[in-house]
């Protein structure tokens, strides 16, 4: 059988029976090309949930080999002297996401050869440096595309030889779908470029605590930072290395040698190709622009997810915690504390000095310690309208693997979460399903998903527009949560009626997480199958608030919130308190 890689259909032969490697070549949209073809699928290794956490885990020891060994690859390449530490802020978050990527494409391969069906497949014949990223944000535009991921299919099988391949070049056109970007004229844009410039001549000694990208809402973000004595920072800098042409030389001088198996040897090889030109070509300029434009020798830096995409924040924080600056960060959204793996997690427990939760702790490490959620607080005031609608909010699921998480993996997971969605619609009683608005993820990802529910479910109104989920939830009576992420906790914050429904087997929990949401689950709040979570919003969806005011429903939401989405009225004195707490000697305590 002829093996299809890829959605690009200039990649495919089908004169013959065809085998695609997975879901993730069947595009929705496509479905009268593929549906009437000689084909089969191939069954997606991480299907199998145990298989995934077991390879969670190798993924995280070939991550400290390989961040070991180009760690030192790094300093010698800019004569430079840094410890691990500073590499692992600067290139982890690329490094950890690309090994987990390679991983999963080059299992793919060994299943596609192990099913012994394959007599060929066409490989990209494009030039490798056409598909290596300019920074850590590239790279995330690009694991979503089909190009970049034929590429490391292609890449593999050269590797590996264990598939006949003929090679083919073909222009690539098609763009990386990404948020957009505002007007680079905008006046919100001219407004921050102005607070920046006058945040770069303030004296240092009003620069102790420096908060960047702290996820709080503006207001939030003077408050705590005037209560600390701090100059209110409330924009990051912006340092964006240029695109440049690769150099090869440099490139030729990361020589990884370290491997167990024929894996790490393929990494090896594509690391040098694949590592972003921030941290290669244009390390020099990034490093000198942060250290330029980012406040001096802070005491303290506080974030949420600066320590993401923004390769000046990552730089700058890693030199200056070279020098004692203390790294502190708080949690960005939900899930945190709550999945059974979750890499992004792994890597913040790695670099921050202090890890600010939502409620939860873990014995195991006194660094993490409870905050009130203060970006929930602003859920607080939302109320909902009894006579109003009913709203369930999407989440979305890149074609391809991409971050380790326990959450549904893939085209196949998201068939799976599709599925269970349909069919506890179609549960519904007529008067409950003309009440359903389905808000969609803002962007399609390639997923095809509001011509899936036209498909399959015609009546129902599925919304992707300019109102805000806070709009929406503000004019709803109840919302219906489907994935384990952050829109319910902000639902359970404001106080509005809330059932969720998932399937456990995608939605692993850790052990300490379960008993709260067993909790849930015992009072009705949280169901694990569509037929049950449809019989419960049959019964109640007339009116929700009454169901919603049971003492032991209230008490398991408490309960939960307590632990994973706590608020306080009073949350500003107790950021203040622990963080002045920090450097007693500036701040004195109230």
């Amino acid at each position: 059988m002829f093996l299809i890689t890829t959605a690009d259909r200039r990649f495919w032969k089908i004169d013959r029976p065809v085998l695609f490697l997975g879901e993730w070549c069947r595009i929705f949209s496509q479905k009268h090309i593929w549906e009437n073809l000689n084909c089969k699928v191939l069954p997606y290794h991480w299907d199998d949930r145990e298989r995934l956490y077991s390879d969670y885990l190798y993924v995280k020891r070939v991550y400290e080999k390989a961040l070991c060994e180009l760690s030192g690859c790094l300093n010698k390449l800019h004569g430079t002297s840094y410890s691990y530490r500073y590499w692992r802020i600067v290139i982890g978050p690329w490094l950890l996401s690309f090994i987990g990527i390679l991983y999963d494409r080059y299992l793919s391969i060994y299943s596609a050869a192990a099913s012994g069906l394959v007599t060929g497949t066409i490989i990209s014949k494009n030039d490798y440096w056409f598909f290596t990223p300019t920074d850590f944000g590239d790279f995330e535009d690009r694991f979503m595309s089909d190009p970049y991921n034929h590429y490391l299919y292609s890449r593999i099988i050269e590797f590996t030889g264990i598939l006949p391949y003929e090679r083919k070049a073909v222009p690539i056109t098609e763009k990386p779908e990404t948020l957009p970007e505002r007007p680079e004229f905008s006046l919100r844009n001219m407004i921050k470029k102005a607070v920046i410039a006058i945040s770069g001549i303030v004296p240092d000694s009003l620069k102790t605590i420096v908060f960047m990208s702290p996820g709080l809402d503006r207001m939030d973000q003077i408050a705590i930072q005037l209560a600390l004595r701090q100059f209110p920072f409330l924009f990051t800098p912006e340092v964006k290395a240029p695109e440049s042409a690769l150099d090869f030389k440099k490139r030729k001088e990361i020589s990884l040698t370290f491997y167990d198996d024929d894996f790490m040897k393929i990494l090896n090889s594509l690391i040098p190709e694949q590592i972003p030109q921030s941290y290669i070509e244009s390390y020099g300029y990034l490093r000198e622009e942060a250290l330029k434009k980012f406040p001096a020798k802070p005491s303290i830096i506080f974030t949420a997810n600066a320590h993401y995409k923004n390769e000046g924040f990552k730089v700058w924080a890693a030199s200056c915690a070279e020098e004692g600056s203390l790294l502190a960060g708080t949690q960005h959204g939900g899930f945190e504390g709550m999945g059974r793996w979750f890499s992004l997690e792994d890597h913040q427990r790695s670099i921050w000095d202090k890890y600010y939760s939502w409620g939860w702790d873990d014995p195991l490490e006194g660094k993490i310690k409870s905050l009130p959620a203060a970006r929930l607080n602003r859920a607080k005031s939302l109320k909902g309208d009894k006579s109003g609608r009913i709203l369930m909010v999407n989440t979305a699921f890149i074609r391809y693997s991409y971050y380790m998480q326990s959450m549904p993996v893939a085209m196949s997971g998201y068939n799976a979460y599709l599925k269970n969605i349909f069919s506890f619609i179609k549960l519904l009683g007529k008067d409950a399903r003309q009440l359903l608005t389905v808000r969609l993820y803002p962007h399609d990802l390639s997923c095809d998903e509001k011509q899936r529910f036209a498909d399959e479910l015609p009546d129902i109104d599925c919304y992707r527009g300019k109102k805000s989920f806070y709009e929406q939830l503000s004019e709803s009576r109840l919302l219906i949560g489907n994935n384990n992420g952050t829109t319910y906790l902000e639902a359970f914050a404001a106080g509005i009626p809330t059932v969720l429904f998932w399937d456990p087997a995608y939605w692993e929990l850790r052990e300490t997480a379960k008993p709260y949401f067993d909790e849930l689950h015992r009072t009705g709040i949280l169901h694990y199958t569509p037929e049950s979570c449809a019989e419960l919003v049959n019964n109640i969806y007339k009116d929700p608030v009454a169901w919603w005011a049971q003492d032991d429903v209230q008490k398991a939401k408490d309960r939960f919130c307590h632990r994973f989405a706590r608020t306080s009225d009073g949350w500003l004195k107790e950021w203040r308190q622990e963080l002045a707490a920090l450097i007693p000697q500036r701040v004195p305590a109230w």
